[in-house]
């Protein structure tokens, strides 16, 4: 008892910094709660560690701000003095969730005006970003002390149970911290294997309410949605993607009536209709899928889950999708990445594109709303390939895949591809590479990651592939498009995520208008 009291009076916050974009460019991602602190909070919490979380975003999701006078960068969420005046100033340790590279400049900017403010506060560090480059991220913020790589619950609690009894950091496997003057890396950490013993996410710790009122936090059906997770980690090794260094190919996946019970607690208490899996890749176990819709239909559970992100198709068949949709599967999402298949086994994304074709067939004949992720412009890319995968996407078109967005290829750190732009002096990690990777769609960017074809070339490609698909779409399908209208003026329920992308791109810039009267 008197060990609690003890952890008690040691007071540890959490904080998610703003959502950083280009002020000139379309912002095509979404408003979700955070996760990763929701899942620490109650780490740390189970331990009897006292927890609180400043959540930059949710806390005013409708205020938006230019991050510096001079620079094209906004921010959406609370400004720095205002994260300054929500910290306790007996807080005793700051871990700064460090997840996108595009808003690295800002939380660096943040960190440092924290430890300014309060230089006694021990400052940590984690997620996507500070994980890739640990080294990096520390050399350029000194203020930080201490970087947790990768999956943080267990290491979370051992650092700050170390801190707090003056231990010794060395014995906290896969961390990197400062001592006398030198950067030490500590041996790795094996990832957790019994996810269900993973408490669930103290959404209680955060505001979640304003996230479940809010329309851009709400999928295409306009109802209160909450983001989960269903597996951890990746099988796969896509040389564009960071999971190698966050999570490495160890994937597993949560017991199905677990998950099932953390749903019906949702529903329950914060009254939630939808479930959206956040997962790197939600679906890679047929057996589990089929047990997961079976048990939703015979407990009769009311909610509708999608998988937005993409997911792979291994384990899907018509089966599967018409189990899927019994048991409320409104949306699907996959990745083909690519519509070459030179590029496919280049990247090592093992796909079968004549099997995704069919599959994305099967999906929309059986009234699941579906998504094809697709890149262009990766860094050994051919004209031909690009054409490939444009072609891919207009049959898609006619299929009727609801979204179907071409996303320009962006080298984040830590992935495959970014080491050869590297190796090859093509790029350089400055914050003029930071602040690049949030653009989305913008004339003004200038950086050139492919070989083969220039950046404006690659925009227009993406432009028009973009504007032709769903010219096409909607020609096919004229109810759609007057549904969408008639949605647009009403704001209400989008066929797709490309309208309610559209959408609230327009309210953003009505209320940065408002904002420079």
């Amino acid at each position: 008892m008197e060990n609690f009291k003890e952890r008690q009076n040691f007071k540890v916050t959490l904080l998610r910094t703003p959502i950083v974009f280009h002020a000139s460019a379309l912002n095509f991602s979404t408003v979700t709660p955070p996760l990763a602190l929701a899942y620490l909070s109650a780490c740390l919490r189970k331990n009897g560690f006292s927890v609180s979380n400043i959540d930059a975003v949710g806390e005013k999701i409708d205020q938006f701000g230019r991050v510096a006078p001079d620079s094209g960068l906004e921010y959406q969420g609370v400004s720095v003095d205002e994260i300054l005046q929500r910290i306790d100033p007996e807080t005793d340790v700051l871990g700064v969730s460090c997840m996108f590279s595009s808003e690295w400049t800002h939380t660096r900017r943040i960190i440092k005006a924290i430890k300014k403010r309060f230089p006694k506060i021990t400052l940590i560090a984690g997620g996507e970003h500070a994980t890739a480059i640990p080294f990096l991220v520390m050399t350029e913020c000194p203020e930080i002390d201490l970087v947790v790589l990768g999956e943080a619950e267990e290491a979370i609690v051992e650092v700050v149970d170390c801190l707090r009894r003056n231990g010794d950091l060395e014995k906290v496997n896969r961390i990197i911290f400062r001592k006398n003057g030198s950067t030490i890396q500590t041996a790795p950490r094996a990832r957790i294997r019994k996810i269900d013993e993973i408490p669930w996410p103290a959404w209680d710790l955060l505001p979640l309410e304003n996230y479940l009122n809010s329309r851009s936090a709400r999928g295409t059906l306009n109802i209160r949605t909450i983001p989960m997770l269903a597996s951890r980690g990746c099988p796969y090794e896509c040389t564009f993607c960071s999971n190698p260094h966050m999570y490495g190919r160890y994937y597993v996946t949560r017991n199905h009536e677990d998950l099932l019970n953390e749903i019906a607690h949702y529903v329950d208490k914060y009254q939630i209709e939808d479930v959206d899996f956040f997962d790197l890749t939600t679906i890679t176990k047929r057996k589990w899928i089929l047990q997961f819709c079976d048990s939703i239909i015979q407990k009769k559970l009311k909610f509708v889950w999608r998988i937005t992100g993409g997911t792979r198709t291994e384990a899907i068949d018509e089966e599967v999708i018409i189990k899927a949709k019994q048991a409320g599967c409104e949306y699907l999402g996959f990745a083909p990445e690519s519509g070459s298949e030179e590029i496919l086994k280049a990247v090592k994304k093992q796909v079968n594109i004549k099997r995704m074709y069919e599959l994305f067939k099967l999906a929309v004949r059986h009234g699941i709303s579906t998504k094809s992720n697709f890149i262009i412009g990766f860094p050994r890319e051919t004209r031909k390939q690009i054409y490939a995968t444009l072609f891919l996407q207009m049959k898609l078109a006619f299929v009727g895949v609801s979204d179907s967005p071409i996303f320009e290829f962006m080298p984040y750190p830590g992935c495959e591809e970014t080491d050869y732009l590297i190796k090859n002096n093509h790029l350089k990690m400055d914050d003029e590479y930071f602040d690049s990777l949030t653009t989305n769609i913008s004339l003004t960017k200038k950086k050139r990651y492919c070989e083969n074809v220039g950046p404006l070339e690659l925009y227009f490609y993406r432009i028009s592939g973009l504007s032709l698909y769903y010219f096409v779409y909607y020609l096919i399908r004229p109810f759609r498009f007057f549904k969408f209208m008639k949605n647009f003026w009403g704001n209400q329920v989008f066929n797709s995520i490309f309208e309610q992308r559209i959408m609230e791109n327009l309210n953003k810039f009505k209320k940065r208008a408002a904002r420079s009267f």
